[in-house]
């Protein structure tokens, strides 16, 4: 699902739906964006999408047995509502594993940015010390968050932070949940959306700031996702 999409020589800008009755869509968007940033993984992000729709079929349809079930089939495209479930489970699993990656280095990203930030508590404005960081001094604060995961500096350059720096920005807003923890199954993030204006404009306003203190980023790789202008 792309909506007015414009191709750069590496990198992309689409225009995402953020308000009203098709927000949702954007947040799907979102999150596909987020689980594949590749010009070359489109098919998958469609392919992530329509499960999502599925998933959204099914819950629409209600418990079987029940009454209103029949009467909500009629309206529904068939491809959703024959959707397996495990079919579904299987798309929406792979590409959650895909984003959890973005989110560990969305994570690490922002506290090696906000190090060396003081704050002037009279005026409110921050005060940056320069600070540069390479992939290298990343692996440690990455190896503290995954414990389990004991991947060297190459590893991670190829498996966390070479994919994600298309949409570092956009998971470094990605939405908590009550608790302050990120959503592991996030579905609840596309039938509630209202997150999602806010996130997109912090996530624009974090680029320059990344572009900044972080050597290795390639701006030019960016995945630009941005409100339908209105």
């Amino acid at each position: 699902m792309r909506y007015r999409v414009t191709l750069r020589e590496k990198g992309e800008v689409t225009y995402v739906p953020v308000t009203g009755d098709l927000a949702h869509a954007g947040a799907m968007a979102y999150l596909a964006v987020l689980a594949y940033p590749l010009k070359s993984e489109w098919d998958k992000r469609d392919r992530f999408i329509e499960h999502l729709k599925g998933r959204l079929a099914k819950n629409y349809l209600g418990p079987w047995g029940s009454p209103e079930r029949t009467e909500r089939r009629k309206v529904l495209r068939s491809e959703y509502t024959q959707m397996r479930r495990r079919n579904i489970r299987q798309v929406q699993e792979r590409a959650f594993e895909r984003i959890n990656r973005r989110l560990w280095a969305g994570q690490i990203a922002l506290r090696q940015l906000l190090h060396g930030v003081r704050f002037d508590l009279q005026t409110g404005v921050s005060i940056t010390i320069r600070c540069k960081h390479s992939v290298r001094s990343l692996v440690p604060d990455f190896q503290k968050l995954n414990k389990m995961v004991r991947w060297d500096e190459e590893k991670f350059r190829m498996r966390v932070w070479r994919s994600v720096q298309p949409v570092l920005h956009l998971a470094m807003v990605y939405p908590k949940n009550e608790d302050g923890l990120s959503y592991k199954y996030p579905f609840e993030l596309v039938i509630r959306p209202e997150w999602l204006e806010p996130a997109l404009l912090k996530a624009k306003n974090f680029l320059p700031w990344i572009a900044q203190r972080i050597p290795s980023f390639d701006s030019q790789a960016v995945v630009h996702l941005l409100p339908v202008p209105r």
